[in-house]
């Protein structure tokens, strides 16, 4: 059935073919004739569609008073510049496409969150961890807990091996420099920072002032100027800010504070004359700058290429656009003052019926360096306050008003109208760019009050109201460190924002512990060290010191040492001499510092000097007397926890031979009596031939020197020879050498009448002596026993019962047995 159907549809058409057209030709045409026609008439009613599109948008935007042919104009002349991200997703083909990259992207920078909180946590874990293991081995070095008195000998066989085996065996050179290649290992950076700090070191040593923040940024720039990056903030940079604003501090007449944010100022308007003139170079036809090109004619220059949509403007033809205003702001942005007051003379009016010029406002402005004296303050915050009143929705985005009302709060300096125009600004893109908002920031904040004695109208800041630097960096502080520095990805454009408001513990506290910046921690070090070395560290006030709690400057200056120490104790050296510096540079901080470096590196022929030559530490401290006395303070430390060959090593670096030889007298009652027993006599009697040459060595130094101390020592060294002569020859049964020893005691009487006169002398004994006091008795008795000598035995024997306290009872039961036994 179908067939047929089909058969019949086929025969009518073929009788409508041949049927007559009344008239028209028959047409044949072939497939390619049909789909081009077809592609023809597809073409023609895009452009019918286009066509209406047009139309129905030029009616729109005429309704809105628009000129679509001005928009036209513009689109022309439009540059889309994305960034990697805004292109990143440019192949998705649908929107849960997008959504699913958005959403794996928002995972990735999670994960890298985690990962860079997880790395600042372990490496607080591992520096708390060195610091215990650190106090674990110096308890265990110094015998911190294990009895030890505040002079003992060490428990190891080898502690009594002076610190000149240690020097041999470093293999240190005539001048004492321990070798290393530990220089040769150091970053072409670090290299560069430590030359500085060297030179640094030797020219506070002699008194000499250094330029240090200009010397650490050309380092800097030389070890870094062959590294290639994107980065929009490099180390150099962060040198050059701060370079900039000490070269306003260091001129003096101003607080330091005011002075460092005045170099801010500058740094950031030298910074927008540099943009206005490469948008001028870039766009040299359309700014019309002309042949003789002045700073005022730049800025004209400038807005004639941001404000080309509003064109004509006023300086170019009668009726323009009015940017009085915007070229008055702008010629403060740019630092232009005189071309400010040019720009701002035509305003003659009375400000605020006051009978002032707005001309003479700015004039004052300038001339007192950024602030006006209370009463036209005051003046100005009216005014600002008036017109944020005043204005409505259409007046407000009036770029005339806008830049009129910057340029009033700009200067009033009063804080309640800049908070509400700066959040103002942010909304409606008056202060595009951070750098454009600090600059109108620092440039608000009003110097601190003038102390008394001087003019109060110096400054405004003795109203309540004004601008502070307090106000500024509490602004910044809102706002975490990754607003500002491109979600993390530009640390250091933080740390500029930092330095320029003076936030200069926040500054280095972030470099040295964020996350984001564990690549700048030696720039941290060295940025701590300019600071202090300019004495700009405090500058900040009490909002910047406590913004960073526990930020110790001595403390990260000796850790950085401290990774030295053990490889290369002259480059540790450098930092810990630093590190006391900051600890306000007192005797007892440089005494501390220096032991901890003696304990962790053991070069004292580097420190103290070997062969004859002079030591590091006599460079770094040249004054003999400030030498003696911290050399003196680390040899007490280390006398009182146990450390006796450094103590008298120390001692006679610092010229104090007696002190030395006072610890020598006390090793040699100790060894004494430790040589006389048969199961340690062996090692007991090597150390003390080591212990008899160092105090014959010292008690030879000491001849040359009359004062009771030297002698005394000197006279407890020579009595204690005399006593292991005396005890060494009782335990030989040598009695006859033992009475000839005994003989030389003078303070063990064999004459009856110098009983009292001895009994009353102990009293008076070296410590060391009166140790031995004891075994001295019975040795004494044993021998005038064994030679007979009865009356001199008798002597002794009173001597001794007169002294119970000090003589032991089995030694006065010995005596009294052997006076029996001679009777």
């Amino acid at each position: 059935m179908a067939t047929m159907d089909w058969d019949e549809l086929l025969q009518t058409s073929k009788d409508l073919a041949a049927r007559d057209t009344d008239g028209f030709p028959v047409l044949q045409r072939g497939l390619q004739q049909v789909e081009h026609l077809s592609q023809k008439l597809k073409s023609k009613g895009r452009r019918l569609d286009a066509s209406a599109d047009s139309l129905a948008a030029a009616r729109l935007f005429a309704q809105e008073g628009l000129s679509s042919q001005k928009i036209s104009r513009e689109l022309q002349a439009f540059e889309l510049r994305p960034s990697y991200v805004d292109v990143a997703h440019a192949g998705t083909g649908s929107l849960e496409e997008y959504l699913q990259q958005l959403h794996e992207m928002s995972m990735i920078n999670t994960i890298k969150e985690a990962q860079r909180h997880s790395e600042a946590s372990f490496e607080d874990f591992m520096a708390q961890c060195r610091q215990q293991e650190w106090a674990a081995a110096k308890r265990e070095m110094f015998g911190v807990g294990t009895g030890a008195g505040p002079i003992s000998i060490p428990r190891s066989p080898n502690a009594l091996r002076s610190p000149g085996s240690t020097q041999q065996q470093q293999q240190q050179s005539g001048q004492g420099q321990a070798p290393t290649n530990v220089e040769q290992q150091l970053s072409a950076l670090e290299k560069a920072y430590l030359d500085v700090v060297q030179h640094l070191n030797a020219a506070v040593a002699k008194g000499e002032s250094l330029d240090a923040a200009s010397e650490f940024a050309a380092a800097s720039t030389s070890a870094l100027q062959n590294q290639q990056g994107q980065s929009r903030a490099t180390m150099p940079a962060v040198w050059g800010v701060l370079v900039r604003m000490l070269a306003e501090a260091s001129g003096g007449g101003r607080p330091t504070s005011v002075a460092l944010l005045r170099g801010a100022r500058k740094y950031l308007e030298r910074g927008f004359v540099d943009h206005i003139n490469s948008i001028v170079h870039a766009n040299r036809a359309h700014a019309a700058l002309g042949g003789a090109p002045t700073r005022r004619s730049q800025v004209r220059a400038y807005l004639r290429i941001r404000e080309s949509a509003r064109a004509p403007l006023d300086f170019d033809s009668a009726g323009g656009a009015d940017t009085l205003w915007q070229r008055i702001f702008l010629c403060l942005r740019c630092g232009f003052h005189q071309e400010a007051l040019e720009e701002a003379r035509p305003l003659v009016r009375d400000v605020g019926g006051h009978g002032g010029s707005f001309e003479g406002l700015v004039r004052e402005w300038v001339g007192r360096d950024g602030h006006l004296t209370g009463t036209s303050a005051t003046i100005m915050a009216s005014e600002c306050v008036r017109l944020l009143g005043s204005a409505d929705a259409a007046s407000a985005r009036a770029p005339a008003f806008q830049y009129k009302l910057l340029v009033y709060t700009l200067l009033s300096g009063n804080r309640i109208t800049a908070e509400q125009v700066m959040q103002v600004a942010i909304q409606q893109s008056l202060l595009p760019t951070i750098e454009d908002f600090l600059w109108f920031a620092i440039a608000l904040v009003q110097p601190p009050p003038a102390p008394s004695g001087f003019d109060a109208g110096v400054s405004s800041s003795g109203r309540g109201d004004a601008y502070q630097l307090a106000d500024l960096q509490d602004h910044i502080c809102r706002y975490p460190p990754e607003h500002y520095a491109a979600g993390g990805r530009e640390p250091l454009l933080y740390a500029i924002v930092l330095l320029l408001t003076v936030q200069l513990h926040a500054c280095i506290a972030f470099l040295a512990k964020h996350p984001s910046a564990t690549a700048y921690r030696t720039d941290a070090v060295h940025l701590l060290i300019a600071l202090l070395h300019h004495e700009i560290w405090d500058a900040g006030g009490a909002k910047d010191q406590t913004s960073s709690p526990g930020m110790d400057p001595a403390v990260l200056l000796q850790r950085y040492g401290q990774s030295f120490a053990a490889t290369a104790p002259q480059i540790a050296l450098e930092y810990y001499m630093l590190a006391a510096q900051a600890a306000q540079g007192t005797p007892e901080a440089k005494a501390r510092l220096l032991k901890d470096l003696l304990s962790e590196s053991n070069a004292f022929g580097f420190l103290l000097g070997s062969g004859g030559g002079a030591g590091a530490l006599d460079r770094l401290l040249p004054e003999a007397r400030e030498r003696s006395r911290v050399l003196g303070m680390v040899a007490q430390e280390c006398q009182a926890s146990g450390q006796v060959d450094w103590a008298i090593e120390l001692y006679q670096a610092s010229g104090q031979a007696a002190s030395a030889l006072h610890i020598v007298c006390h090793q040699l009652a100790m060894l004494i009596p430790a040589s006389l027993d048969p199961d340690r006599s062996e090692r007991a009697e090597g150390e003390l031939q080591q212990v008899l040459v160092r105090g014959a060595g010292l008690a030879a130094e000491l001849q040359v020197t009359i004062n009771s101390a030297a002698v005394a020592e000197t006279e407890a060294f020579a009595t204690l020879k005399n006593l292991r002569r005396l005890l060494v020859a009782d335990r030989m049964k040598n009695y006859g050498e033992a009475v000839s020893a005994l003989a030389e005691l003078t303070f063990l009487p064999q004459e009856q009448f110098r009983v009292r006169r001895c009994v009353e002398g102990v009293a008076r004994l070296h410590s060391a002596v009166a140790s031995l006091l004891t075994p001295a008795v019975a040795a004494g008795g044993r021998a005038l026993a064994a030679q007979g000598q009865t009356v001199a035995l008798r002597a002794l024997a009173s001597f001794a019962a007169d002294l119970p306290q000090r003589i032991s009872s089995a030694t006065l039961r010995e005596l009294n047995h052997l006076q029996s036994e001679l009777s």
